[in-house]
């Protein structure tokens, strides 16, 4: 019997590289992970990887040891040599726990938060996000026609949010 040995991630496409870099930082949300670990995590070598370690240098959900505080534009070589460490950007930043999310919304001045947002912030964030619905914390407002599919929204006060159908709705949630 042949056993299926495992594709060499080396050789994948720089976008399956780069989708795999971020994956693992994402998996150690917080944590500063260096060059070594990340090539053991992951068989990627930043240090011999010069396309990769340009993509990931100007990647937004990246940031590390030295970074811009603007991404260098695609044209721009590569850097000489990798960071002292690589971490995971979430959109929404200083969330980390249940409380925070909260915190969060309820802090929010604006309009509704999209829930693809608060779920990338941390790693256990859906879990939180569903526990807060349950206990009736938060509301989870989805497409207000039953069977269709858009975008799904979390929000604590007064929203006005066009929908993919053109009609406005308005929604006032009070504790």
């Amino acid at each position: 019997m042949v056993s299926a040995q495992a594709p060499d991630p080396t050789t994948a496409a720089l976008a399956k590289r780069l989708k795999d870099i971020l994956d693992c930082l994402y998996q150690y949300n917080g944590s500063e992970l260096t060059p070594a670990q990340l090539r053991d995590l992951t068989k990627l070598d930043l240090n011999s990887d010069a396309a990769l370690l340009r993509e990931v240098s100007r990647h937004p959900r990246i940031t590390y040891q030295g970074a811009p505080a603007v991404p260098p534009p695609s044209s721009a070589p590569a850097p000489a040599a990798p960071a002292r460490w690589y971490s995971y950007k979430p959109e929404i930043q200083g969330v980390r726990d249940k409380q925070g999310i909260l915190t969060y919304l309820r802090d929010n001045k604006g309009p509704a938060v999209l829930l693809d947002l608060l779920k990338h912030c941390y790693l256990k964030a859906a879990d939180d996000l569903t526990a807060l619905k349950n206990e009736g914390q938060i509301y989870i407002l989805g497409h207000p026609e039953a069977g269709k599919v858009g975008p799904t929204w979390f929000c604590l006060h007064k929203v006005r949010q066009e929908w993919p159908t053109g009609h406005t709705h308005l929604f006032t949630l009070s504790f």
